[in-house]
């Protein structure tokens, strides 16, 4: 389930259950918060002039960002140094277990998921649309997760974000 926060007048979103994970830092932005951008310690193309804004609220300002040019692919992306927050390859889901690096994903219409796992300090992310989710690209981000850190499906902790629905078009 996912709660409303406010922090220096930024409105923004926690998942009870990431939440619970000690060290874990995530939030989805509003779209007048500057998109809807999860962000974990995750985030939409930016509505207003001050994304750094959204990242100091949620307790994120100076954190190096790793962010992907999103293709609607199933293309999944082990970040195991800093050095990948100064490129931007394509792909839709990212995963590290390094701590202090904020992965991004920006959604409009398509589903930001954010997966954390408490005894290995793993997370991971993806920009999941009608594309990359008939690819498989949530399958593939929990499949990868699983073999690089050698955790179970079952134990990890994920978060839909919000996303647009049939209240708002036909999908």
């Amino acid at each position: 389930m996912l709660q409303a926060h406010r922090s220096s007048d930024v409105t923004f979103f926690k998942a009870s259950g990431l939440e619970k994970i000690p060290g874990v830092v995530h939030a989805f932005s509003t779209r007048r918060e500057g998109g809807a951008k999860p962000v974990m310690a995750d985030a939409s193309p930016p509505v207003v002039s001050e994304p750094a804004g959204f990242m100091a609220a949620v307790g994120l300002a100076g954190w190096p960002v790793s962010r992907l040019s999103q293709v609607h692919s199933n293309v999944a992306h082990h970040v195991d140094d800093n050095e990948f927050a100064n490129t931007t390859p394509e792909g839709d889901a990212s995963y590290t277990g390094l701590t202090g690096l904020v992965l991004e994903v920006r959604t409009a219409d398509c589903v930001p998921i954010l997966i954390a796992d408490g005894s290995s300090r793993v997370v991971g992310m993806a920009h999941a649309g009608w594309r990359g989710t008939s690819e498989g690209v949530v399958r593939k981000l929990v499949d990868s997760i699983v073999s690089d850190f050698g955790v179970s499906a079952g134990d990890l902790a994920v978060a839909i974000g919000p996303h647009i629905g049939v209240c708002c078009m036909d999908v």
